[in-house]
């Protein structure tokens, strides 16, 4: 029997967007969901150090020979020129009209030897190419854990935070190497001989470490102990999930393998490949699937761009450089205050797992117009008001964005007739008003530092 591909799944399906939004996504990582608590989980890489296990959901392609750099730099948008053994950089690959289809790591292991790591869309591609190409190369894949029976090759752990350069200290037999950002050197961890990347996440050093799957166990209970005394806290796969909106990071851009340019290829996936397995989401709905995909400009890929080699996409992309791009931005609320109602509201600092922190006044919504609360939503303040795009309904266009505690204004529709009590209300939240500033929300671009909490992204 005939294997189904990608293209008979969207035949069946009628389009792209109807494929992609009926799908239910991709399966569980084969991790806990929790180790301790997601949100403690969560606070480890921004306040002591976070370990998390890469070891399942990556493809692993190795590629070695004589013309192993070669494919690499036929597909890739990156300056491959003075690349060599012992550094590793964000491969971005493109499609023929210039549109992102995925970017992965790449590792020069040794001479001629390559290994391109992270999910299997970018080393799909790559593994595509090689065999419709003409390379002197030999390739070796290790899929990801549920793509087929046995193990991963090797194991793949991260640690990230203040304290992961302690724990690297306190793990390491001897000292550690200088190793300079997005480069690896031999480490040996619990008597196993094993490499490191120097990388950063969320504006702290980091570093993942891989070595034999055989040894995993060994490696990770001696980072474990080494991590004891710095507050370290294994990640579950839902805090894992959560790092890529502190780090400004699209990790699952919709590939751009829809077109008709792309027919052949979407032929060699198989219809349960992970693109064809991946789901969309979200109030926005266009027909066209065109309509979701992004280019290395818009992602912030600018800098890895070397339009001095020829490239798949490279006319196309160059076109695309000279024009206005849309931007990644993060919306970051850093005061609890409402910043359209006349008078501040008094919440809490932080959201917790088990409830919205609230307007105390019970006139707003701690959402998107207040910041008591870090991400915008729809819901119902404890009047029982129902906000919608985080505004109140009862918010009028004549009340004041700026507190004047000189001034008594009615806010958040508030009666003439107002109840004693509430008049005693609202002098409370106006003297409250004048203890901090007001501050509007600031739109930055994603990749940039936000806070001391909320990071960006720094990779090669």
């Amino acid at each position: 029997m005939v294997n189904e591909t990608l293209e008979d799944a969207l035949a069946n399906a009628g389009s792209p967007t109807e494929l992609l939004r009926q799908n239910r996504g991709r399966h569980p990582y084969p991790v806990p969901s929790e180790h301790t608590n997601w949100i403690e989980e969560v606070r480890s890489w921004r306040e002591t150090c976070s370990l998390s296990d890469l070891s399942h959901h990556q493809k692993d392609l190795y590629v070695e020979g004589p013309e192993a750099l070669d494919v690499f730099a036929d597909l890739g948008v990156n300056n491959f020129e003075g690349f060599e053994p012992g550094q590793a950089k964000q491969f971005v690959a493109c499609n023929p009209n210039g549109n992102l289809i995925g970017d992965a790591i790449l590792f020069y292991l040794e001479e001629d030897e390559l290994k391109l790591t992270g999910t299997p869309v970018a080393p799909n591609w790559v593994e595509y190419n090689l065999e419709r190409g003409d390379y002197d190369v030999r390739t070796h894949v290790d899929d990801r854990y549920h793509d087929k029976d046995e193990p991963h090759d090797t194991f793949r752990y991260q640690l990230q935070g203040p304290n992961a350069l302690d724990v690297m200290r306190a793990a390491v037999e001897g000292s550690i190497p200088e190793i300079p950002f997005f480069n690896f050197d031999e480490v040996t961890i619990g008597g196993v001989d094993v490499r490191a990347l120097k990388h950063s996440m969320a504006s702290n050093v980091g570093f993942e470490i891989w070595g034999p799957w055989e040894e995993h166990e060994t490696v990770r209970d001696a980072l474990v102990d080494a991590g004891e005394a710095f507050g370290l806290r294994q990640l579950g796969e839902k805090s894992y999930k959560a790092q890529g909106q502190e780090k400004g990071w699209i990790a699952r851009p919709l590939p751009a393998i829809f077109g008709e340019e792309m027919a052949e290829y979407r032929e060699w996936l198989d219809a349960d490949s992970y693109e064809a397995i991946s789901t969309l989401g979200g109030s926005f709905d266009p027909d066209d699937v065109s309509e979701y995909y992004l280019n290395p400009i818009e992602l912030g890929y600018e800098r890895f761009v070397d339009f001095e080699h020829d490239f798949v996409g490279k006319e196309a992309l160059r076109e695309m450089a000279a024009e206005p791009q849309r931007r990644k931005v993060t919306l970051v609320w850093d005061d609890a205050t409402c910043s359209n109602c006349s008078r501040h509201c008094s919440a809490t600092e932080r959201p917790t797992s088990t409830s919205t922190s609230r307007c105390r006044t019970g006139r707003c919504s701690t959402t998107t117009r207040c910041g008591a609360t870090a991400r915008p939503s729809v819901s119902r303040s404890t009047s029982g008001t129902r906000t919608t795009n985080g505004r109140c309904s009862r918010w009028r266009s004549s009340t004041r964005s700026t507190p004047n505690p000189g001034r008594k204004s009615r806010s958040c529709g508030e009666s003439p007739t107002a109840s004693r009590r509430t008049r005693r209300s609202n002098r409370t939240c106006r003297r409250r008003s004048q203890r901090p500033s007001h501050r509007t929300p600031t739109w930055r671009r994603a990749g940039e530092p936000v806070s001391t909490r909320l990071g960006s992204s720094q990779r090669e």
